[in-house]
């Protein structure tokens, strides 16, 4: 179990020099620190990852050291040095023994601004420390990035420090699925098995590049060189997907970011504005629902097309004059009706297929033997009439005739495609007209926030096209190996002096095999019981909420292909994302993190950045009880919004507060002016339901 108890960030970003202590004990375990939006949640969140994690604890899509952590608005003409330090004290409780270790992660490091470029930075003096308390004083550990991962391994940062509106990305519609799966394999630090099957793969490449300086000049040494090709562009692919995905996720996180603060300057002008914001997100909500549709319609379609009704369409007029022209052929005894293998396979048994004996000497045992005795004596012709009869019989039983109109019903499924394509298109406009309105307000913030919201999105479109593109690539790639393996497979039989690496490389491929079915084992008996406990959990997070009522919950699950879904009463399954409202995707999205806190079997505290946004009335009470309840230490990040109509819950539960302000935030948002002439993170240990003359705010 890990514990946080205190930590301490200096220069961090507008972290110049804040300070908490953290509930640790029992039923109060609860630390609750208020902030309003752009004060510096996320970056605390954010402060929290590197102290324990360092550069590689992030994922923006950025090189460690290419991310700058010191505060914007260093006086560089003072110093061009900034020391940037993190100290973080935890307890680790032993699970056996319950004997507590505590345990303080000093991280340092040092950004030196270019005195000619101030947008160019370096980094040096990167220091990590951990030092054991014991009864004799602190003690340096030898292995300090060892001990840490072993305490509270990177794999795991996700899922114990995450951030509310990012983590909606797990019901993303386009790719969602990948993050669940990779929230998945983490969990089970799958990392020793991905290692052996690199290793196996290097092996595999070895022996390959071998049996061609075995075969030098040859159509193998050809085909080998090729598989190496397309193994080499395959791993390439895969490791610009994982950057990409990483840089798209960046971007997706970036802009929810923009819309909430678009939305809340908005929401900030009251009237015209007000509704510009609810009537577009109405837009939006309709447009996924659409879209969800739509993919609906064509998949069924697709199967339509694909289905059995297709042959009677086509060729059901020549099918029945073909059946009808064998069955006189059985009549006249020209064929039998019966393949010689079934008859047969029947007298093998010593039994009929409807039941009756027909072993030795029994008057059917004689009949049969006489129909195999005159099938064996037919020409040629009559065996190949004989099996085309049997093969029409099958696929005419494959394929009997729906008692539904496939004409009609493709028809109908054709306009409803045509119909949501309209529909889309009407939405869209309707979505570009409000869109407009919203850039001609002539205001200086919100006008910044539209125009970096549509660099942003031009940035998504340009990354899921390469992706896309990459994608394609990959499995044109994988179909090309699978053929290029296979000859080789063929080709190798030649060649005797390959018997031995041929058979290394089999042992090589049975044994990658085993550990990529043992891994699939692993992740589906996971799956499973992280979908049991995400239904359980949801349903009670869910549980009379008003606002769910039009939209009833039988169940909600995880597939085996990682997908979030939900069962509607009519017993179909929808995306979470195009069923649910955005509260109610936020209450499953932390029901899904909670739940693979659960089954990871490792007990830690948990920090979450905005847990209740978009929520309110009866779910929102829901969702914060279910939360604190299922958490063994929990750190809040939360905005003042967020705590309306919870606050009876807080102060039965919090056993630390503090309010995060601002500087920048005055002489709009702030009664009185800060003492500090930097832009900086202020904290004082102010509650839920107080305030002082650091953190007073006006009336919105």
């Amino acid at each position: 179990m890990i514990l946080l108890k205190e930590a301490h960030f200096t220069n961090f970003r507008g972290l110049r020099d804040v300070s908490f202590k953290f509930a640790i004990e029992g039923e109060n375990a609860l630390t609750i620190i208020r902030a309003e939006n752009r004060t510096g949640k996320t970056t605390l969140l954010r402060a929290f990852i590197w102290g324990l994690y360092g550069d590689e604890g992030f994922t923006d899509g950025q090189k460690p050291h290419e991310l700058r952590l010191g505060p914007a608005d260093w006086p560089q003409e003072i110093d061009n040095q900034i020391p940037i330090q993190s100290n973080i004290k935890i307890r680790v409780i032993d699970d056996e023994s319950g004997e507590p270790t505590d345990y303080l992660i000093i991280r340092k490091r040092v950004e030196v601004i270019d005195v000619n470029d101030p947008g160019k930075f370096s980094v040096k003096d990167v220091q990590l420390t951990v030092l054991k308390e014991t009864r004799n004083g602190s003690k340096p550990e030898t292995y300090p990035e060892i001990l840490i991962n072993s305490i509270l391994p990177i794999g795991l940062r996700d899922i114990f420090f995450f951030d509310g509106d990012s983590a909606l990305r797990f019901t993303d519609k386009d790719d969602g699925n990948k993050r669940v799966e990779d929230a998945i394999k983490k969990l089970l630090l799958l990392e020793i098995l991905d290692s052996a099957k690199g290793h196996l793969t290097i092996a595999i490449r070895d022996i390959v590049r071998r049996k061609r300086i075995e075969s030098p000049n040859t159509p193998l040494d050809e085909l080998s060189r090729s598989r190496i090709e397309y193994e080499d562009a395959i791993a390439g692919i895969e490791i610009d997907l994982t950057a990409e995905r990483g840089t798209l996720d960046h971007l997706k996180i970036r802009k929810a970011s923009l819309e909430k603060e678009r939305d809340q300057f908005l929401m900030s002008g009251g009237g015209d504005r007000g509704k510009l914001k609810n009537d577009r997100q109405a837009i939006v909500i309709d447009m996924d629902r659409t879209e969800e549709t739509q993919e609906n319609n064509v998949r069924a379609l697709r199967d339509q097309l694909n289905g059995s009704d297709v042959l009677h369409q086509i060729a059901g007029v020549l099918l029945k004059k073909a059946s009808d022209i064998f069955s006189k052929l059985e009549q006249d005894r020209v064929i039998p009706n019966t393949l010689p293998e079934i008859v047969e396979s029947v007298l093998e048994k010593r039994k009929c297929i409807c039941g009756a004996d027909v072993s030795t000497g029994t008057s059917g045992h004689e009949h049969l033997s006489k129909i195999l005795f005159d099938s064996k004596k037919q020409s040629n012709g009559i065996s190949i009439l004989l099996n085309l009869s049997q093969g029409l019989k099958g696929s005419l039983r494959k394929t009997e005739p729906s008692s539904t109109d496939w004409i009609s019903a493709t028809k109908l499924n054709q306009r409803n495609i045509s119909d949501n394509r309209d529909r889309l298109a009407e939405l869209e406009k309707k979505k570009k007209s409000i869109d407009e309105k919203i850039e001609s307000i002539k205001e200086g913030n919100l006008e910044l926030v539209i125009k970096q919201l549509g660099e942003v999105e031009n940035g998504i479109r340009t990354v899921g096209e390469k992706i896309a593109t990459k994608q394609a690539d990959h499995r044109h790639k994988s179909e090309k190996l699978v053929i290029v393996k296979e000859d080789i497979r063929k080709l190798e039989i030649q060649f005797k002096k390959l018997k031995k690496l041929i058979a290394e490389e089999r042992a090589a491929e049975d044994l990658l095999r085993v550990v990529t079915e043992t891994i699939g084992h692993l992740t589906s008996q996971t799956v499973d019981d992280v979908s049991d406990r995400v239904n359980k959990l949801f349903l009670e997070i869910n549980l009379n909420d008003p606002e769910g009522q039009d939209k009833l919950v039988e169940r909600v699950s995880l597939s085996r292909d990682y997908d979030l879904e939900v069962r509607g009463p009519n017993g179909v399954d929808y995306l979470p994302i195009t069923y649910l409202s955005a509260s109610q995707n936020r209450a499953l999205t932390v029901a899904f993190i909670l739940s693979l806190i659960a089954e990871s079997g490792h007990s830690a505290v948990t920090v979450i950045d905005t847990p209740l946004g978009m929520t309110s009335g009866a779910l929102r009470r829901s969702l914060a009880l279910n939360t604190i309840r299922n958490s063994r230490q929990l750190v809040l990040l939360i905005t003042f919004s967020e705590i309306n109509g919870i606050e009876d819950i807080l102060d039965k539960y919090t056993g630390m507060s503090y309010t995060m302000t601002n500087t920048s935030h005055y002489p709009v948002e702030l009664v009185n002016k800060p003492k500090s002439i930097f832009k900086e993170v202020l904290v004082c240990g102010c509650s839920h339901r107080k305030s002082c003359p650091i953190c007073k705010r006006k009336e919105n």
